[in-house]
């Protein structure tokens, strides 16, 4: 992987792996990312039974020393939720609690903007309230439609091809859609937390989408862009 990266001029900004990895196998994943040149490794999200209370306090409990042993090696941990997070607990959605509940030392955001809308939020408001703690910005935009049915994002030369998905899914009515389609303000959670759109690597324009463009490549450079928000640029 890092070969390609290289051929193609790509950085590796990011990665989504396993909690598990983190708890069993963090010399390995450690690794993994220097070798890919990656400081910002993270969690796609955590298994089932941490979605409660009680499991957030178990995370709280395990994260420190593995957070503590990324940062001696020059890395972050960030969270990138999902729309199951914004589930409220007396009052308070479960992602608040965490961001509350663990030092920002230890625990990053990485707000999905699809997934924040998803839940019924305002990613520019989640987006300005945790702006100090951001090295990564995971942008998607969303549409809503009557049928209940996901258009994927890749067009193969026909119609693009359609998904069901069960409820709590990105179907349900939703669709996840090129950038700047949909409801999802984009632009707006970057200008809010005090940074511009991300450019694309060693280009000085900003990146933004056209009707035209092939939604595949929308794909890459918009929906599932992770931004390297303290430049203010970002890299695939």
């Amino acid at each position: 992987m890092a070969a390609a990266l290289r051929e193609c001029g790509l950085d590796c900004v990011s990665t989504h792996t396993n909690w598990d990895r983190f708890l069993g196998d963090l010399d390995a994943v450690i690794e993994e990312h220097k070798v890919w040149g990656c400081s910002h490794p993270a969690i796609g999200g955590l298994p089932k039974e941490y979605h409660s209370l009680d499991g957030l306090k178990r995370f709280a409990d395990e994260l420190p020393p593995i957070a503590e042993r990324l940062a001696q090696e020059g890395m972050t941990f960030s969270y990138h939720n999902h729309n199951h997070e914004l589930a409220l607990y007396n009052g308070k959605t479960w992602l608040e609690r965490l961001y509350g509940s663990i030092d920002e030392r230890y625990l990053k955001a990485e707000i999905d903007t699809y997934w924040i809308q998803a839940g019924g939020g305002d990613p520019a408001a989640w987006v300005r309230r945790y702006a100090g703690r951001q090295p990564l910005l995971h942008l998607k935009d969303m549409a809503v439609t009557p049928e209940r049915e996901q258009r994927l994002r890749r067009d193969r030369g026909g119609e693009p091809q359609l998904a069901r998905h069960h409820e709590g899914g990105q179907g349900g009515g939703r669709r996840a859609v090129p950038g700047g389609t949909g409801p999802v303000r984009g632009p707006r959670p970057l200008r809010v937390a005090g940074h511009q759109l991300p450019q694309s690597p060693g280009h000085g324009a900003q990146v933004e989408p056209s009707p035209g463009q092939d939604t595949a490549v929308n794909d890459i450079v918009v929906a599932t862009l992770f931004a390297s928000l303290p430049q203010g640029r970002g890299n695939v």
